[in-house]
């Protein structure tokens, strides 16, 4: 079962529209609100609404960079239809699920989300809080470029739960029921 890790769920009193080049995104640092262990993403709920048809919506997980925005290449991602979110402007949680990755403890990543063909009066309002914002393990950015840039809004976060399950380390076989040559290799390996 899927532990909850990083979130931010309170406050949320306006909304950032996601459409087209215009890209949403928000940091998040593991350790901030939730356990504090590596572990393996499994999906991102967020809260949003819909004006139109947006299509079909993308999140995806990024490593920050230091000025915490996406760099490198996408570590996770996972789709949702756009089309079915509610139009009620309070909004709707929807739980995406998102293909394997591992997170590093304390590290931080960033959470986009976008919605490609959607366009004017046909997008997602994600929902943020812009007033009261508390969450210290990042912040709300957006790119109106498809995310060649960002504008930070470093006082305002968006609304995101981040669940994964618990990632172990892979563990040597025991050496007395390997043959000769394979526990000298792992006698060697262990020796460095």
């Amino acid at each position: 079962m899927a532990t909850l890790y990083e979130r931010y769920t309170t406050g949320m009193d306006t909304v950032l529209y996601v459409r087209g080049d215009l890209v949403g995104g928000q940091g998040f640092t593991i350790g901030t609100t939730g356990p504090n262990e590596t572990h393996t993403i499994t999906s991102i709920t967020i809260k949003a609404y819909r004006e139109g048809s947006p299509g079909t919506v993308t999140v995806e997980i990024w490593e920050a960079d230091g000025n915490q925005h996406p760099t490198g290449s996408v570590l996770s991602s996972g789709t949702t239809n756009g089309n079915t979110f509610t139009t009620d402007t309070n909004g709707e949680e929807r739980n995406i699920q998102l293909s394997a990755a591992t997170l590093q403890k304390g590290t931080q990543y960033i959470v986009t989300v976008k919605a490609p063909s959607g366009y004017y009066l046909n997008w997602l309002a994600w929902s943020v809080d812009d007033s009261s914002s508390t969450y210290s393990g990042g912040f709300l950015t957006y790119s109106t470029d498809g995310g060649s840039s960002w504008v930070d809004e470093s006082d305002t976060d968006a609304y995101f739960k981040e669940y994964g399950t618990a990632w172990h380390a892979p563990v040597a076989p025991p050496t007395a029921l390997l043959g000769t040559k394979q526990r000298d290799k792992v006698n060697k390996i262990s020796n460095y």
